[in-house]
């Protein structure tokens, strides 16, 4: 169920966009109009809180317990989730599911809930994101175009290079992992924002990092921040108000799917990156 509300909410999201882009496009079309582009609110992780964050420690805690075969702690703990569960309306087991493959399916609904992306209040015309918004937008961008927690999870538990992070996220066992995972993106942005990491080269040697995708999508962190920082906004829109200045073209799509940083300019629609598409083009190949 919850995975079908993450796509309904992401289709609104992305309908939302078309709308605010249609009207962008009309003005254009009709008036030729100078479209500024600007940007989206940080895109932030939802993250649990009060008896979610309570009732997601039982569930790791009884598993920690079953593991270790301590058979009556983790019996304690099973009812502390049952009853706290009960508390905030989940249904509990049905008659022929067990109590183990109930609680997987109840992991799957709160992982979803803890990285669910929302919206973290709106955009004020020229505001750079700093501080946690500016982390959590990187993050967004950056793990949305690559596989960037696949390659930190494969340099920080190198014994689960064959599992794909996405699975990781929704199997109990590996919450250590995946937690461990995004907390070492996140205080690398961190690094970065306040100076720490100057030297990305020196950086990549301390750590023993060789794989040039891994190299590329760290710096591609550090790219995003620097786009996100040069702001045009108010520049352009004066630019544009005196009459005589020229305001760069920019594509006009979420930097999320999209390179569409910095903001602050002329807004185009047509990504000629991706179209035509790869099929497209290989169709048009063999019919010639």
């Amino acid at each position: 169920m919850i995975g079908l509300l993450n796509y309904l909410v992401f289709l609104i999201f992305i309908l939302i966009l078309f709308l605010i882009l249609g009207e962008a496009l009309v003005a254009k079309e009709r008036s030729m109009a100078l479209v500024i582009s600007h940007m989206t609110p940080a895109m932030v992780v939802s993250e649990l809180y009060d008896d979610l964050v309570k009732l997601n420690s039982y569930m790791a805690l009884y598993n920690e317990h079953m593991n270790k075969g301590e058979i009556s702690l983790a019996e304690s703990y099973k009812n502390l989730i049952l009853n706290l569960s009960k508390e905030l309306y989940f249904d509990g087991p049905t008659k022929n599911q067990s109590f183990d493959k109930w609680l997987d399916e109840l992991h799957h609904y709160l992982e979803d809930l803890d990285n669910d992306i929302i919206t973290f209040g709106l955009h004020s015309l020229g505001y750079v994101l700093t501080g946690d918004e500016m982390v959590q937008e990187v993050i967004t961008i950056v793990s949305s175009k690559t596989h960037i927690y696949n390659y930190i999870k494969n340099m920080l538990y190198p014994e689960y290079k064959d599992i794909d992070y996405n699975d990781m996220k929704y199997d109990q066992k590996y919450h250590n992992v995946t937690n461990k995972t995004q907390e070492w993106l996140i205080n690398f942005i961190e690094q970065l924002l306040m100076g720490n990491i100057t030297n990305m080269t020196e950086f990549f040697n301390e750590l023993g990092i060789i794989d040039e995708t891994f190299m590329s999508n760290l710096d591609y962190c550090n790219q995003t921040i620097r786009n996100i920082q040069d702001n045009m906004e108010w520049e352009s829109i004066l630019k544009a108000l005196s009459g005589g200045e020229y305001v760069l073209p920019g594509l006009a799509v979420d930097p999320a799917y999209g390179e569409s940083l910095p903001t602050g300019r002329n807004i185009y629609t047509t990504d000629t990156t991706k179209m035509p598409s790869q099929a497209a083009w290989g169709g048009q190949v063999r019919r010639l």
